[in-house]
């Protein structure tokens, strides 16, 4: 399920300043928050055959945990996932998704997508992270994006 939020955010990169939002009507998202690990995990979310998998690292032993999964069957829209990172304000996992050809800033789950503001086209997500107040940065084909 591909939902749009209907808060607007903005979008500040290094070059320019755009207002992104949604075209499609606002509709309830029912997204889950992440349990985050007391020990601070590092997180990925990783492209597999048929799937997307947020799996986690130990720093120790390196063991992977897979913590939730996204059959791509389920969700023929949502053709790529990548720069994600959790916010510390919500436990939400946040990510670059690309739907229907399309990248946008989105929150994501083992049930779905749910986006919330659109970025540039043609830009692929290479890695993002929150900062401690919570703001988004994604680093979009060799620039730093803020949201």
């Amino acid at each position: 399920q591909v939902v749009c939020f209907s808060a607007m955010l903005q979008v500040v990169s290094v070059l320019a300043t755009i207002s992104c939002g949604c075209a499609a009507a606002p509709v309830k998202v029912n997204t889950i928050p992440h349990e985050c690990a007391a020990d601070n995990l590092p997180y990925q979310v990783i492209t597999v055959e048929d799937r997307y998998d947020l799996y986690s690292g130990d720093w120790t032993s390196g063991t992977p945990t897979i913590h939730w999964s996204l059959k791509k069957a389920d969700h023929p829209k949502l053709t790529a996932i990548n720069g994600c990172g959790i916010s510390p304000k919500d436990n939400m996992a946040y990510c670059i998704a690309n739907i229907s050809g399309k990248p946008f800033l989105s929150r994501v789950d083992k049930n779905g997508a749910a986006i919330v503001a659109r970025t540039p086209d043609d830009l692929s997500a290479w890695s993002a992270s929150f900062d401690e107040a919570g703001v988004f940065w994604a680093n979009l084909d060799a620039t730093i994006w803020k949201f």
